[in-house]
């Protein structure tokens, strides 16, 4: 699941929240063999990637 989220006041950065079914999962496709030709898709150049952020689930639904 992605969320692209934009902020209310139109200033600062874009945030965007992908969320992976296991660490495994993520991890196997960090090293894809498809990833470096998503990562030079037409729509990867269009967004200032930044340094990949972990999080835990606390709460939500």
């Amino acid at each position: 699941m992605e969320r692209i989220l934009q902020p209310t006041d139109g200033k600062g950065d874009w945030l965007i929240i992908t969320m992976w079914e296991s660490e495994e999962k993520f991890e196997k496709w960090l090293v894809a063999k498809e990833k470096p030709a998503v990562d030079t898709s037409v729509g990867h150049a269009l967004v200032k990637f930044g340094k990949i952020k972990r999080y835990d689930t606390q709460a939500g639904y």
